[in-house]
């Protein structure tokens, strides 16, 4: 999930502080540009380092307007010279519903491409399982809500095993959002298999310090 380092603060801004209003300026297609030109640009610099890292990208409701987004896709994988399944985008439900026939076509043809696709805060919308069903979708993103609630609502304990469970016969991928306690980690273990995203790995840090602290270090 993309940060915004202002030049003059020290504090990174969170997405909820800036793509709003990219959106409603309607600049968002040209930051959703630059931002896929910097993650094909970043994957490429690791593979040049010997390192093949997937990159995700989140994609906002005006990114579908139209193809201009398997365009850009398709641009930007050819300039790069990179394998296609290293970068995976993002949509949420609510991306999705916003045109379900737009999103459709062009999630097809991204996954045509060999780009893979997920479906990020899974679980917070209406129709979850209909879009898993309907859309070449290869992981799914549990929403940090369940997480948060792990050990202290039984029901979304059991609901969150249900999705973990569900998508390993389904052969999808599973991101579980927002872990940052050693418990919620310990009572996942107990649910299947999993990648772990939050602040009990580590905090959004910079692709160079990915590189400087992890790769190289």
């Amino acid at each position: 999930m993309i940060r915004w380092q202002v030049p003059w603060e020290d504090d990174l801004r969170y997405p909820d502080q800036f793509i709003p209003l990219a959106e409603q300026t309607g600049h968002i297609i040209q930051l959703s540009e630059q931002i896929i030109e910097m993650a094909c640009h970043q994957i490429k610099v690791w593979l040049n380092l010997g390192f093949t890292i997937p990159v995700s990208l989140n994609l906002s409701a005006n990114d579908f307007h139209g193809d201009a987004l398997v365009c850009l896709v398709a641009k930007q994988l050819a300039k790069h010279q990179i394998p296609p399944n290293l970068l995976e985008l993002e949509i949420t439900e609510t991306v999705l519903m916003a045109d379900l026939a737009e999103s459709q076509k062009n999630l097809k043809q991204l996954h045509k491409m060999g780009v893979q696709l997920s479906i990020d805060d899974f679980g917070t919308g209406y129709s979850s399982l209909r879009y898993v069903i309907d859309f070449p979708i290869q992981s799914l993103k549990i929403d940090r809500s369940f997480t948060e609630a792990l050990n202290l609502d039984a029901k979304v304990t059991a609901v969150t095993e249900t999705i973990i469970q569900l998508a390993d016969k389904l052969h999808l991928q599973v991101i579980v959002e927002g872990v940052e306690t050693k418990e919620q980690l310990a009572t996942l273990k107990t649910m299947g298999n999993f990648i772990i995203q939050g602040y009990y790995f580590s905090k959004p840090v910079s692709a160079k310090d990915v590189t400087d602290k992890w790769l190289k270090g």
